[in-house]
C-alpha cells in the first residue's frame, strides 16, 4: 500500500469512527478500525522519518 493509499484509508476510517462515536457505538469492529487507523498512521510517520534519518548520516 502506498503512502497516499494509507492516508486515504486513514481518512475513511476516521470518518467511520467519528460516525460510530456519535451513535455511541463501541463495538469490537470499531475498536479494530481504531487500531488499523493507528497502525497506518504510525507506518506513514515511520516512512516519513526514515529518509530524514538517512540524510543526516
Amino acid at each position: 500500500m502506498t503512502r497516499e493509499q494509507k492516508i486515504e484509508r486513514i481518512e475513511k476510517l476516521k470518518k467511520e469512527i467519528l460516525e460510530a462515536h456519535k451513535k455511541g457505538d463501541c463495538s469490537s469492529e470499531i475498536v479494530a478500525k481504531i487500531n488499523e487507523c493507528t497502525r497506518l498512521a504510525l507506518e506513514v510517520i515511520e516512512e516519513r522519518r526514515c529518509p530524514d534519518e538517512q540524510d543526516t548520516k
